[in-house]
């Protein structure tokens, strides 16, 4: 129920006076909220402009698609209402959680904070096979002899068993010399080639 710049005071005034630990949780005070009055985009805004503080969700919506999406979007903290029957009268009971429904939403938050990951690309264990049986690679478009000097048109990119030099180092192989005889076809390998200076 408050705009940017009271958070923002309200965060000054509590850090300039207590070092506790402070989170901020984003939430919209609707009963319920419907997801386009959620602005979602506000977790990782927050996350950016107060790095040192703690950055969560409190969620009024009916299910728990925005709770799980905020999740993956940086919130630490979620705080949902439970009850025991969504027709009892008041504000919260509609767009709370029965307890069956609180078990599966933390079972996926934890599947989600797992999934997440970190920001560094790499071959997944899982990869390895589909890598080995679909990577692309380098294999002749012709026979090459030995002594011939591989042209671009010399070369072709496929799914080739067995595996030969990966595809991305193309442009390190046009222009090496053959030290064998590879048929049309085959896969080309570093052990096929001429390392000059």
């Amino acid at each position: 129920m408050q705009q940017e710049n009271t958070i923002r005071r309200a965060v000054d005034i509590i850090t300039g006076h207590n070092n506790s630990p402070l989170a901020i949780l984003h939430c919209v005070s609707g009963y319920p909220q419907l997801a386009n009055e959620t602005n979602l985009s506000l977790i990782p805004k927050y996350r950016e402009e107060f790095p040192n503080l703690i950055v969560g969700y409190s969620g009024h919506e009916e299910g728990t698609a925005i709770t799980l999406a905020a999740v993956a979007l940086g919130a630490k903290i979620v705080e949902r209402h439970v009850t025991l029957d969504k027709t009892i009268k008041g504000t919260d009971h509609k767009c709370s959680l029965l307890p069956e429904e609180l078990k599966q939403l933390i079972q996926e938050i934890r599947t989600i904070e797992v999934a997440i990951g970190q920001p560094v690309k790499t071959i997944q264990t899982c990869e390895i096979p589909c890598k080995h049986k679909l990577g692309k690679t380098l294999v002749a478009a012709r026979n090459l002899t030995t002594g011939d000097c591989i042209k671009e048109s010399d070369i072709n990119v496929k799914v080739s068993v067995p595996r030969g030099i990966e595809a991305e180092y193309i442009d390190e192989v046009i222009g090496k010399v053959c030290k064998t005889d590879i048929l049309e076809d085959s896969p080309i390998g570093w052990e096929n080639l001429v390392y000059l200076n």
